[in-house]
C-alpha cells in the first residue's frame, strides 16, 4: 500500500468524506516526499561510502551501459596515480556539496582498500624443502578456504568449504602461528595447512610429521591499496557521482555552475584531467550535432521557398514571419 501523510482532516473525517477531501488535498505521499521527506528512503538508506541515486531501474541501467555513470551527472578523474585521483575526488566532493541543486555527491575511494599481505621468505622455504606453490596452497586453505567436495540434495549442489575457525585467523599474530607441514626424511607432508596452531619454531604432529609456524616462512602484514582499479583509454580513472534535483534545476545550468565552482576551488596537478559525464555527455553530443544540422536545415528550407517564390524578399519574409 502506498504510504500516506496526515492531513488536516485525517483525524476526524469519516472514510467517505476523506475520499472527497482527498481529491483536493491528496493524502498520498508524492515520490519526492517518499524518498527525500522526513524519515524517507534516502535518509534510511544512507550508508558510509555509498551514494544514493533514485531513478528508474531501466534508465539507470541504460545510463550505466552508455557512460559508466549511474547518476544524471558524473565526473571522471583521469590521471597516473590512484592516491592523487582519490584526493582530487574528495576535494571535488566537498566543493559540489554547496552547489544549489545537489542532492548527494560521492567520490570513489579508489585507494581505500585493506589487504592481508603474505611475503614469502624464499631462503626459509628452501631450508624446509617447500615450494612457493605449496606455501600458497597452505595459505589459501587456511585463510581463504578450499572446496573439498560437493553435496547433492535433489537437483541442488552445494560446495563444502573447509578453513580455520574465525578465532584462529582474525589476527595477524594468530596467522603467524598457523602450522605448516614440512618435509621429513625425504617425504613431503605439504598437502594442506589445516593441521593446527602452534608458536614454537618447529613442532611434531601426532603422525610424526614436522611442522613450522607460518610466521617463519612469510612476513604477514596489513597493507592499504586500491580496492578496484578503473582505467579508460589507457589511463587510471576515478568517478565522482552526483545526484541532483532535476525538478528544480536543469542539467545544463547545474553543470555550468558546478564547473565554475570546481574551477575556482581546485587546481589540477599536471597530467590530470576532469571529464564531465552522464546525461550531460549526451547533451554535449546533441549540441555538437545541432550546430551542424540546424544551419543545413535552414539553408535547405530557404532553397525550397526560393524555388517556389522566385524571390529572395518573399522567402525572407516567410522565414522571419
Amino acid at each position: 500500500e502506498w504510504p500516506i501523510k496526515n492531513r488536516w482532516y485525517s483525524s476526524w473525517a469519516p472514510q467517505w468524506l476523506k475520499k472527497i477531501l482527498g481529491r483536493f488535498w491528496p493524502s498520498h505521499k508524492t515520490p519526492d516526499e517518499l524518498i527525500y521527506g522526513p524519515g524517507g528512503l534516502d535518509e534510511a538508506m544512507k550508508f558510509p561510502g555509498v551514494s544514493n541515486s533514485w531513478t528508474m531501474p531501466i534508465k539507470a541501467r541504460v545510463d550505466m551501459l552508455s557512460t559508466g555513470i549511474r547518476t544524471p551527472v558524473g565526473i571522471k578523474i583521469m590521471g597516473a596515480d590512484l592516491q592523487k585521483i582519490q584526493e582530487i575526488g574528495e576535494h571535488i566532493e566537498m566543493v559540489l556539496k554547496d552547489v544549489p541543486g545537489t542532492k548527494s555527491v560521492f567520490a570513489e575511494r579508489t585507494a581505500g582498500g585493506y589487504f592481508l599481505d603474505f611475503t614469502l621468505k624464499r631462503p626459509e622455504l628452501a631450508r624446509y624443502g617447500l615450494t612457493i606453490d605449496q606455501a600458497n596452497n597452505i595459505i589459501m586453505s587456511a585463510v581463504g578456504g578450499e572446496n573439498i567436495t560437493t553435496t547433492i540434495e535433489g537437483r541442488e549442489r552445494y560446495p563444502v568449504n573447509v578453513r580455520y575457525f574465525r578465532e584462529f585467523r582474525d589476527d595477524v599474530e594468530k596467522l603467524k602461528r598457523v602450522l605448516v607441514p614440512i618435509r621429513t626424511g625425504g617425504s613431503t607432508g605439504a598437502q594442506g595447512g589445516m593441521s593446527g596452531m602452534g608458536s614454537s619454531s618447529s613442532a611434531t604432529g601426532a603422525s610424526g610429521g614436522a611442522y613450522v609456524p607460518l610466521g617463519q616462512l612469510a612476513d604477514i602484514s596489513l597493507v592499504t591499496g586500491p580496492g578496484m582499479i578503473r582505467d579508460e583509454n589507457g589511463r587510471l580513472a576515478g568517478y565522482v557521482t552526483i545526484d541532483l534535483d532535476t525538478s528544480k534545476r536543469d542539467i545544463g545550468s547545474y553543470v555550468s555552475d558546478a564547473k565554475k565552482a570546481v574551477h575556482e576551488n581546485l587546481k589540477l596537478p599536471p597530467g590530470y584531467q576532469l571529464i564531465w559525464s552522464g546525461q550531460f555527455e549526451f547533451m554535449e553530443r546533441v549540441k555538437e550535432r545541432l550546430i551542424i544540422v540546424i544551419p543545413i536545415t535552414i539553408f535547405l528550407v530557404f532553397l525550397l521557398l526560393f524555388f517556389n517564390t522566385r524571390s529572395v524578399t518573399k522567402t525572407m519574409i516567410i522565414l522571419l514571419a
